[in-house]
């Protein structure tokens, strides 16, 4: 099969995001984890660059900076990519303590699958895993599923309604 690819143009709009937005965020450092590219060619993005880029965007519109909402993409973007077989229904970004000076513990991203049990890699997983962060640790939970359904309909209605003249 086929993995529908779709520009950075489109992604954006896509997603609900400026290209402008984007271009600076890359710029700055706040998106590493977007797709490299060569001066003057387009980014690529697939589906789950798509769901980066749709964190990204969504954490914007929260009001949160750049640089966070940067790290926060990257951070679920590079756990969702050891899940080929689509088996991650949400994402739980954990904050860390306020009280730990930033940067002293790495902030943790679980993948959770429908049954609750958490997705690690290659069909490892694990139950009761989130009994090691407390109930009251400042998380966001992230509908990984849904935007990857979400991104394959908009991808396949992109090509099944072309645009000619279009890029």
């Amino acid at each position: 099969m086929i993995t529908p690819r779709v520009r950075s143009k489109l992604a954006c709009e896509m997603v609900g995001l400026e290209p402008q937005k984007l271009n600076e965020a890359i710029h700055q450092g706040h998106l590493p984890c977007a797709a490299a590219t060569k001066p003057g060619s387009a980014r690529i993005f697939d589906l789950d660059g798509l769901v980066m880029l749709s964190i990204f965007s969504q954490m914007l519109r929260n009001g949160m900076s750049t640089a966070g909402a940067g790290k926060i993409a990257c951070d679920v973007y590079s756990q969702i990519r050891l899940d080929p077989q689509e088996k991650v229904s949400e994402a739980a970004y954990f904050f860390p303590p306020k009280n730990y000076p930033e940067g002293t513990i790495d902030v943790p991203v679980l993948l959770f699958q429908d049954d609750g049990t958490v997705f690690i890699e290659n069909g490892i997983q694990a139950k009761g895993i989130t009994t090691l962060f407390s109930d009251h640790a400042l998380s966001i939970r992230i509908p990984v599923r849904a935007m990857r359904e979400l991104g394959k309909a908009t991808m396949q209605y992109q090509m099944n309604n072309p645009i000619l003249g279009e890029e």
